[in-house]
């Protein structure tokens, strides 16, 4: 499903009118239309409505997508521009890839399309889309709970504890608290997964989250620092903060987005992954991405909540990648380099997340 140039226009229009400017930056209007019609543009041109997903990329990272595109639909609220890619994407991709109620055997990737769901659910009011953010989030707790090591599996087979699915966890149920009536069921699970998230500690001392549990190394903490694992635990904060309100919980989403900018933003503000170089970082395959545009708009987000510029996205940063990201297809994991043209359809989303989220 190709959105027309045109159409993309009027929404980067819409998007300019629905996100505050800063004085005397009106010359940056032309540009942002311009980044932001682009960026959509060539997102949406992988779109197969056959399958209702987006041609290479990955499950996970079509549920993400689904997020970014909702993003700019909140932009812009009278451009109905997801309405067919919502029916769309919930009639063709459970039947076609064989998911049905878009459940496979990570959690994980189960709880990203719950997002996206309860996005949808939040965009058309149809009540479908909450039906099944919330058989996910059931199915999450039915079978997934009580890992080894405390908090929720990563997987079906109980293979890993990572610090993604369980702040994901926390997420889903938090947004599903300020959305169903039973609100104290949703909020006592969030509240319960962020003790264990909180006691483990996947908060290590530099601030960052790290990324799981080690079940053979007697629940040591280790592996990378990735950006999405900062981000989401972000988005979670917010959301429980809304659901449950309590005086620490925006301080501690603000304690790990002040240490992720601090750590993982370069000279030239540029955000990296652990272990990146300036070409590409393998480790990630395909999934990394999506990691950056989730972290952004987590970060956003945590702007407007605490009504904070520092945790907005520079400009001069979002015109870097949306120069290098849209027209060279650069690396998902430094920012810079080329990359495989396959990686490039992810990177669409995080590029459309990162412009939706700067200033002008």
């Amino acid at each position: 499903m190709r959105l027309s140039l045109s159409v993309l226009a009027v929404a980067a229009v819409c998007v300019l009118h629905g996100i505050p400017r800063a004085t005397g930056e009106d010359i940056g209007t032309a540009e942002r239309v311009a980044r932001v019609t682009r960026a959509a543009y060539l997102m949406q041109g992988w779109y197969d409505p056959n399958k209702g997903l987006w041609l290479t990329a990955g499950w996970w990272n079509c549920a993400n997508i689904l997020q970014v595109l909702a993003d700019l639909q909140e932009a812009c609220p009278n451009c109905h521009l997801t309405d067919k890619v919502w029916s769309t994407t919930w009639d063709k991709a459970q039947t076609g890839n064989g998911f049905k109620d878009f459940k496979n055997s990570y959690y994980d990737d189960n709880a990203w399309w719950a997002l996206a769901w309860l996005k949808a659910y939040d965009l058309t009011n149809n009540p479908r889309y909450l039906n099944s953010a919330s058989l996910l989030f059931d199915d999450f707790v039915t079978t997934g709970t009580n890992a080894t090591c405390g908090g929720v599996w990563w997987n079906r087979p109980r293979e890993h504890n990572t610090a993604i699915a369980n702040a994901l966890f926390i997420s889903v149920a938090a947004q599903l608290a300020n959305r169903k009536d039973n609100k104290k069921y949703y909020v006592e699970w969030a509240k319960k997964n962020l003790e264990w998230f909180q006691n483990a500690p996947l908060l290590r001392p530099n601030g960052l989250v790290q990324d799981g549990v080690s079940i053979s190394k007697g629940c040591a903490v280790g592996g990378g620092f990735y950006t999405y694992n900062q981000g989401v635990i972000l988005g979670a904060l917010i959301e429980l903060n809304r659901a449950a309100p309590n005086d620490t919980y925006l301080p501690y989403a603000q304690k790990i987005a002040d240490a992720a900018i601090s750590i993982m933003v370069d000279k030239n503000g540029i955000l990296h992954e652990q272990g990146d170089n300036t070409t590409t970082n393998p480790s990630l395959g395909y999934d990394g991405p999506s990691f950056k545009g989730v972290f952004i708009r987590n970060l956003g987000r945590l702007a407007k909540e605490v009504k904070s510029e520092k945790y907005r996205v520079s400009s001069t940063t979002t015109r870097r990648v949306s120069g290098n990201q849209v027209t060279k297809a650069i690396a998902p994991s430094a920012s810079t380099g080329p990359v495989h043209e396959t990686i490039s359809r992810v990177l669409r989303s995080t590029n459309l997340e990162w412009t939706l989220s700067s200033p002008l």
